[in-house]
């Protein structure tokens, strides 16, 4: 299940995803292939292997109000690709 966060509109910050329950035991990740949002209306960048390689780091930029379903795709020391998923709500509290 996709977990929420929300972001204020117009805030910059750091998200993490983790890939932890999806490794095997010794297995990492070697790369990030991509993260993304949909619909349009988010800036992403700064992506970022984190924690002995058990997740990745990216920072968002809010420009409109809406929920996005944000996407990361990694792949592994072994050669697997994981996809890891959430909702991101973003709105003016």
């Amino acid at each position: 299940m996709a977990q929420t966060l929300i972001l204020q509109h117009g805030e910059s910050r750091l998200f993490t995803m983790h890939f932890t329950s999806n490794l095997a035991s010794g297995e990492t990740i070697a790369s990030i292939t991509s993260v993304t949002a949909a619909p349009t209306g988010l800036t992403i960048s700064g992506n970022a292997i984190a924690t002995l390689g058990k997740k990745i780091q990216f920072s968002i930029t809010s420009t409109t109000p809406n929920s996005y379903k944000v996407t990361g795709k990694v792949v592994t020391s072994t050669g697997n690709t994981l996809e890891g998923e959430g909702i991101l709500l973003v709105k003016d509290l």
